[in-house]
């Protein structure tokens, strides 16, 4: 449970001869011209139908290739998406679309039934989500999920239990999240978690390991000190 494994992430490496080259792509916009509901998209999915799914900052978009249909927040339906700033979407293995958002949680898109469940931080609920600023999210081969919050670190959810657990930041241990604005998260194939923070105080960086251990990868400077900023923003395994 404790071992590390070392892993080799390479980020935004690119050959020097490819820059020399122009390469002939074509870019077709869509936008709001096309129906788009806003033009900020923060996050893109293709669900197994082969639909896209747009989420934006007023909304999330569903696109078949020529119309898009729009989910918005309905104050007077329980149903409905439960914010429309979208930051995050997730495709999980029973096909089912997660939504994470800016001010109102998670929700679970049920497509059969075309209506969201939703997972709101509650002050008095000690299993609710840790907050509602939701920023990233994965199921793990186990078939648990795990959860990125602004400000309140990683929440495990198990769907066995309909329950949240938290992975929190602790200043007086070394061995739990380096910080708990939590911006990505990635599984690797030995089924490692790899969590990125990102806030630039001295303990922010990626956290590393499974269970409730944790090992810390933290920027170091010149003099060995930890307190230069250290922004994780997103991950990427190499196959």
């Amino acid at each position: 449970m404790n071992k590390i494994i070392k892993t080799l992430l390479i980020l935004g490496i690119v050959p020097s001869f490819l820059l020399s080259q122009e390469i002939g792509t074509r870019f077709d916009r869509i936008s709001i011209n096309e129906g788009l509901s806003q033009s900020t998209v923060n996050a893109i999915l293709q669900d197994r139908e082969g639909f896209l799914w747009f989420g934006t900052q007023d909304g999330l978009n569903k696109y078949d290739g020529y119309n898009f249909k729009i989910f918005r927040n309905n104050p007077s339906d329980s149903n409905s998406i439960s914010d429309n700033w979208i930051s995050c979407l997730y495709l999980d293995k029973n096909g089912d679309i997660w939504i994470g958002t800016y001010h109102g949680g998670l929700n679970r898109y049920d497509s059969h039934n075309d209506k969201f469940t939703r997972y709101y931080h509650r002050s008095d609920n000690p299993i609710s989500i840790s907050g509602n600023n939701v920023t990233c999210m994965i199921e793990d081969q186990r078939g648990i999920y795990w959860i990125g919050v602004w400000g309140g670190g990683v929440n495990r959810y198990d769907p066995k239990t309909e329950g949240f657990t938290y992975l929190k930041n602790n200043s007086n241990s070394s061995n739990t999240l380096t910080n708990n604005n939590v911006r990505c998260i990635i599984e690797d194939k030995t089924g490692l978690i790899w969590i990125g923070t990102w806030n630039g105080k001295d303990n922010s960086g990626v956290a590393v390991g499974s269970g409730v251990y944790f090992y810390r990868m933290i920027l170091l400077d010149g003099t060995n000190r930890t307190d230069t900023k250290t922004y994780v923003n997103k991950m990427v395994l190499l196959k």
